[in-house]
């Protein structure tokens, strides 16, 4: 039996590419510790003015809502709210999440001085575990300036050339097969007219003989 795959279901309203979006999401699943079951997904993306959030709906399918700010964010953060939307969704208790740093964004990272004795670094543990996430692309699509005035103008002006030119093409195109079947409309009206002529000789031959 093949085994189960994730099928995401993009909808995209900012103007971070999707298929980044998308491999950051594939590559996140596949580094969580839980043992979660894949599923159809709907991942709607938009923009806010505000900080970065995430949500989740269980609907059928399951829905995670981005809320992703204009400039920058920290990817890695998104990546684990991204993770305790994921856990949850799978049905995991938000206490069986609680205290990992792939779901907790509270955890921080400990050391060891080597004699059994554990401090913090001063670092939450999610910036540790998904610090792959910064080498990913999560690139922006360039926003296009608006025309207005005279380039505006220009802008439209070189579209109906474009237009005049496909026409006019067409309209030369068009007079040539119109002169080709004028020919022949000549040709077979002189024709019939011509063997007209011969067909009433001929009538008028065979009645002169008698």
């Amino acid at each position: 039996m093949a085994k189960p795959r994730w099928k995401f279901t993009f909808k995209n309203k900012t103007d971070v590419y999707t298929r980044h979006l998308s491999a950051l999401v594939r590559r996140l699943v596949k580094t969580l510790p839980h043992k979660l079951t894949a599923r159809p997904l709907v991942i709607e993306v938009c923009n806010t003015k505000g900080g970065m959030s995430v949500r989740y709906s269980l609907t059928n399918p399951p829905v995670i809502t981005l809320r992703l700010p204009g400039g920058s964010f920290n990817r890695k953060l998104l990546c684990c709210f991204i993770a305790w939307c994921l856990g949850r969704i799978n049905g995991f208790k938000g206490r069986d999440l609680s205290g990992s740093g792939y779901y907790d964004q509270r955890v921080m990272a400990m050391k060891s001085d080597g004699h059994g004795t554990w401090t913090t670094t001063g670092q939450a543990k999610y910036e540790q575990v998904y610090a792959w996430a910064d080498s990913m692309p999560l690139d922006r699509r360039a926003v296009k300036g608006r025309l207005t005035g005279a380039a505006l103008a220009l802008k439209k002006a070189e579209q109906c050339q474009d237009k005049v030119n496909e026409w006019e093409g067409k309209v030369k195109k068009a007079n040539t097969i119109l002169k080709k079947w004028q020919r022949r409309l000549r040709y077979h009206e002189q024709r019939a007219e011509k063997l007209q002529i011969e067909w009433a000789k001929s009538l008028q031959g065979g009645t002169d003989g008698r």
